[in-house]
């Protein structure tokens, strides 16, 4: 008995450590946001639509969405930030989605599609060579939808949307992607069939699908892409 344990230990000394890949530690990935900065200032948010209440609802739900995460906090002045984080509201759209016998429309969707840039204070560069910037311009939209039949206000759907919109950027700004947010109608985005677009994917096709399974990377870059095109008008 006593050769047994002994031969036993022998065996675990030699043992790698993480001999199962199913519990190996994961391979650390570029952070957006380096663990040594704790804490973000949001500039007053731009906007290029003539919809004042966006911006000031939405830093409202940025606050919240940040606090809520727990890895940043925003209620500091700016100088004494490590971080600064710019918002611009490119595109507000109110579309109706279904009508009744008599041409009215009963359903309405609307979206919000905003862009997001985060840099470092330049108080607290190491070198006059050290990158400043944390996230490159990135876009981010939300939807919601409403109908006035079932007594829903367009505000209603506006508070929705914004609150998704604020959990959005956060993830996005920890992780430089909000796939996981994305409902099932985003990632089964559909092509217009006379959308012109300079994208190889979708240049050939008419419906192009993402499906959910594809690997994040490369589902993100895709919508990334289509994003660029969903808001230009028809030729």
């Amino acid at each position: 008995m006593l050769y047994v344990f002994s031969l036993l230990a022998g065996q675990c000394a030699t043992t790698p450590e993480n001999p199962n890949p199913d519990t190996a530690a994961p391979m650390q990935s570029n952070e957006i946001i380096p663990s040594r900065f704790k804490t973000l200032y949001i500039h007053n948010i731009r906007s290029r639509v003539e919809t004042p209440y966006i911006p000031q609802r939405l830093k409202e739900k940025l606050r919240i969405s940040y606090l809520a995460d727990g890895r940043l906090q925003t209620d500091n002045k700016k100088e004494e930030s490590d971080i600064w984080l710019y918002i611009t509201i490119e595109h507000y759209r109110k579309t109706p989605l279904h009508y009744d016998q008599f041409g009215k429309a009963i359903q309405y969707r609307i979206a919000v599609v905003a862009t997001i840039r985060m840099a470092k204070n330049p108080l607290i560069l190491e070198s006059k060579d050290e990158d400043p910037v944390l996230l490159p311009t990135t876009t981010i939209q939300s939807f919601a939808t409403f109908s006035p039949l079932q007594f829903e206000t367009e505000m209603e759907a506006m508070e929705s949307l914004l609150d998704s919109l604020g959990q959005r950027i956060v993830l996005t700004s920890f992780e430089g992607w909000y796939t996981d947010l994305k409902t099932e109608e985003e990632l089964n985005y559909k092509v217009h069939k006379n959308q012109k677009s300079v994208m190889k994917n979708f240049q050939q096709r008419t419906d192009v699908v993402i499906p959910k399974d594809m690997p994040k990377e490369e589902r993100d870059r895709l919508e990334r892409e289509y994003d660029q095109y969903q808001y230009k008008d028809d030729k």
